[in-house]
């Protein structure tokens, strides 16, 4: 992302499927690790947390918090796409719910993308795995 523009790589990179995650809670502190072993750790009491990033890419804040039962995290960066992620434990499926929305200000409306992951036991560790359903919208590459 370069200034305004926004490109179909940026909106890959953003809404990129992971194969599992890894995700401890301690509250107010989340941690959420992806196969590649990046972490994000946040605070789910609506502090917001400047990010500084380096290598030309650009800075952004990140604010998470509890709204009744789904975690809402929100990432602003300087410049270029909002994205809001809606996290959401299905109570009788265990399944992990995260529905994410990319606010592109060229856009009349908001790209919304559903993510379900299933949970993985190996070992000591507990991991989520996307589910083998699928919504339409996952299907974007």
């Amino acid at each position: 992302m370069r200034g305004n523009s926004f490109s179909a790589g940026d909106l890959s990179a953003l809404l990129k499927a992971l194969n599992t995650l890894e995700i401890a809670h301690d509250d107010p502190f989340l941690s959420i690790t992806d196969p590649d072993g990046h972490r994000r750790r946040l605070f789910t009491d609506f502090r917001g947390a400047s990010i500084s990033t380096s290598g030309g890419l650009q800075q952004q804040v990140t604010v998470a918090g509890w709204e009744d039962d789904v975690l809402v995290v929100e990432t602003t960066p300087d410049s270029g796409p909002r994205l809001i992620q809606r996290y959401r434990l299905d109570a009788g499926t265990t399944q992990l719910v995260i529905l994410s929305e990319v606010v592109i200000p060229q856009l009349t409306a908001p790209l919304q993308v559903r993510y379900v992951y299933e949970p993985v036991t190996s070992g000591a560790t507990s991991e989520l795995s996307p589910s083998s359903r699928r919504s339409p919208a996952q299907s974007l590459q």
